[in-house]
């Protein structure tokens, strides 16, 4: 009998999954919208996907699966804040999560939400 995927490796996939098509999907709106440059943007894409770079932050820090929980709400709340300054001082266009700030937004949250 062999053993199913463990819970830590579903939420792990789950995550992961829902960062890579959340990021994707906006990609291709980069054309779109005038994405406006914060700390976290970057010149060029990370070359590393974003699902491998989790994966490597979970294994270096031996971290368990409930930091992706909270990674994750971390990342939201940060991109709702950054919106709202963003549009409080006369900006248009939304910022988006994209492959030019995606791994500087995912280390932040994953290091808030490791050491809270």
């Amino acid at each position: 009998m062999s053993a199913g995927p463990t819970t830590s490796s579903m939420i792990l996939y789950g995550v992961t999954t829902f960062l890579d098509n959340k990021m994707l999907a906006n990609n291709e709106r980069i054309g779109q919208v005038k994405n406006p440059n914060t700390v976290f943007s970057c010149i060029h894409p990370c070359e590393v996907s974003l699902s491998r770079y989790i994966v490597g932050l979970m294994k270096n820090f031996r971290a368990s699966s409930d930091i992706l929980v909270m990674m994750l709400i971390y990342i939201e709340r940060l991109l709702e804040r950054l919106n709202f300054e963003y549009m409080a001082q006369k900006g248009t266009d939304p910022i988006l999560f994209t492959s030019f700030n995606a791994h500087k937004i995912t280390l932040t949250a994953f290091l808030l939400a490791f050491i809270y």
